[in-house]
């Protein structure tokens, strides 16, 4: 995901003084007046809600943070044999993901959410009620106010996260019971949030992918799609050391110039897509023209530049891209089956939290929000989640609509992709002219009907 660069305090500082003046009427009036488009005045409104919300979450962030570190749980050890131990609050996500047994992997996420709630719940109560605060003043009072003015959404997306929800339903459970029956052997006692990652998340090939050398896979990559000589404006930051931040980022430091990734050397395939998904954002920022205003490319579209990172990001995953990397082709089907299906989860859950977090952003004080995150996220995912996470499985500000918006987009532009250069347009270096043109062309409309049917076709 994108990050600040170079100037944000300088910028944090205009933009205190900006938020108090008349000057900030005239910027939203200017943005709704551009309702449908993305626009210098949005740009410039959105740029300083990004930094109002920084300096509002940024205290809040790094209080969580200690919190987190401070905190650990004790598990009780088992009549299987397994001792008890001590977890860190931190570290409770990565003791999930390398236990193998169920029972087990289940308790520590009811003390992990459980202690989580305990410890951080007032600090993200806080967090949420800063956020609304800072929306509602930028859309004149309401949260539908402040998606008019932040972005070019037609509406506020429900409708169209229950289109998305109903289209793909069926196939979607058929996907989820295979996938329990080849992966959980059946999961007695229903799935909860501690199974999605061997799920969906863990993948058969991704013993074949290493995380060393992602850097020159990357830029291979880009040159095959014909847009190497962007990268030359972009570093790539993917050392492990301690301390460094364990989410991908793509930070602009001076765009279109000076572009940077931050990522950890991953293993396995999720390490390729996550890499390629911040090239989709690196590149989007590198491609940005010289004659554009600079408020522009700085704060380009956030839908817009999610489209290219989700674009990138689905690349390791098509058959002929997994057959270029030397598997076989029953086991690449195979492969591109079981992301497909991945795929899908996250945007039925990304379809599912949105209209909630539309609700609490409204009404941020109000009860109830846990239990109709949990209720939605169970419909939508055939997963339990508890009430508890409702106030820390959250995007900040409106990132909720910008990414299922980009994710559309992403299907419109691949469908034209393929359209034009085959099923393996990513290795076609005229695909990446296609792609630079696509800066010139009026702003995209997104069509909802076209991602459902592309999260449905390799399934």
């Amino acid at each position: 995901m994108p990050d600040e660069g170079r100037g944000a305090e300088a910028l944090l500082e205009a933009s205190a003084a900006l938020w108090d003046s008349a000057v900030l009427l005239e910027l939203r009036a200017s943005a709704q007046g551009n309702a449908s488009a993305w626009s210098e005045s949005k740009a410039r409104l959105a740029l300083t809600v990004d930094l109002q919300l920084r300096a509002a979450l940024d205290p809040l962030d790094r209080e969580a943070s200690r919190l987190e570190r401070g905190a650990s749980f004790f598990m009780a050890g088992g009549e299987n044999g397994l001792e008890g131990e001590s977890i860190s609050l931190a570290g409770a996500l990565a003791s999930i993901g390398v236990e193998r047994n169920s029972e087990r992997r289940r308790a520590i996420e009811r003390e992990r959410t459980r202690t989580a709630a305990d410890i951080m719940g007032a600090n993200r109560r806080a967090a949420l009620l800063a956020e609304a605060e800072v929306l509602g003043d930028a859309g004149g009072g309401t949260i539908a106010g402040a998606i008019s003015t932040l972005t070019s959404a037609a509406d506020d997306g429900r409708d169209n996260c229950a289109t998305l929800l109903g289209a793909t339903d069926s196939q979607y459970r058929e996907g989820l019971q295979r996938l329990t029956r080849d992966r959980l052997r059946g999961a007695g006692g229903g799935l909860t949030r501690s199974d999605v990652l061997p799920l969906f998340l863990r993948q058969p090939a991704d013993r074949q992918f290493d995380g060393a050398m992602l850097d020159a896979a990357a830029r291979r990559q880009a040159r095959q799609v014909g847009l190497e000589p962007l990268l030359d404006q972009v570093r790539f930051d993917l050392d492990s050391r301690a301390g460094k931040r364990p989410r991908p980022a793509t930070i602009p430091i001076d765009v279109p110039g000076e572009i940077m990734i931050v990522a950890w050397p991953m293993d396995g395939i999720s390490g390729r897509r996550a890499l390629w998904h911040e090239m989709g954002h690196a590149l989007h920022l590198a491609a940005q023209p010289e004659s554009l205003e600079s408020i522009l490319r700085r704060r380009p579209e956030r839908a817009v530049a999610e489209g290219w990172a989700i674009l990138f990001g689905s690349i390791p995953g098509e058959i002929p891209w997994l057959r270029a990397e030397g598997v076989s082709r029953a086991d690449a089907t195979a492969q591109s089956r079981d992301l497909a299906a991945a795929d899908l989860f996250l945007a039925r859950r990304y379809a599912a939290r949105w209209p909630v977090e539309l609700v609490m952003l409204a009404d941020p004080g109000a009860r109830g929000h846990g239990d109709d995150y949990a209720e939605s996220l169970w419909s939508a995912t055939g997963i339990e989640y508890s009430r508890d996470e409702a106030l820390f499985d959250r995007d900040p500000g409106l990132a909720g609509i910008e990414y299922l918006r980009g994710w559309a987009l992403a299907a419109g532009w691949a469908a034209e992709l393929r359209e034009q250069f085959n099923e393996d347009w990513y290795f076609n270096p005229a695909a990446g002219g296609w792609l630079m043109e696509a800066f010139w062309q009026p702003a995209p409309v997104v069509d909802w009907t076209r991602l459902a049917a592309a999260l449905q076709e390799r399934l």
